[in-house]
């Protein structure tokens, strides 16, 4: 691993708490996908291993009070207001990326794959990104996240 490498798994080694979380279009539009107020907390570790979680904020309680016993309607908004997943991750120095080989996760069609996501760090702040074609051109997904 290169001095490179060592240096970006070094810096983000540690927990981090999600400042913003936004989706920037092809067109030039900005949204929100969990909302202005999203809560997040990403966690990288020493030997290897990442957790990350996002949600909208003030997500509102199940009516039926039990995860169990919850209405399809419940546990789509619940869904759609919930990321998270973790496993162990790597770092690609060619690609300045952090890799995220997911283990266990919300959305069940990442289990067995890899998140890539770019890496920068300024000023103590950590920006992940990762992108993908669309029709008309580029999705650009941007995580801000401060030291917790």
């Amino acid at each position: 691993m290169s001095d490179m490498a060592d240096s970006i798994r070094t810096q983000l080694i540690g927990t981090w708490r999600l400042r913003s979380y936004e989706t920037v279009h092809a067109n030039g539009s900005v949204d929100y996908p969990f909302g202005s107020g999203a809560v997040g907390l990403l966690v990288y570790t020493a030997d290897g291993f990442m957790s990350g979680h996002v949600m909208r904020s003030g997500r509102p309680h199940l009516p039926s009070g039990y995860r169990g016993k919850r209405s399809a309607e419940e546990a789509l908004d619940a869904f759609d207001g919930y990321i998270a997943y973790c496993g162990r991750y790597t770092v690609d120095e060619s690609t300045n990326e952090v890799v995220h080989h997911v283990e266990a996760s919300l959305y069940p069609n990442w289990v067995g794959g890899e998140q890539r996501r770019g890496v920068s760090f300024a000023d103590g702040v950590l920006t992940l990104s990762a992108s993908r074609a669309v029709k008309g051109g580029t999705v650009v997904h941007r995580l801000v996240w401060v030291r917790a």
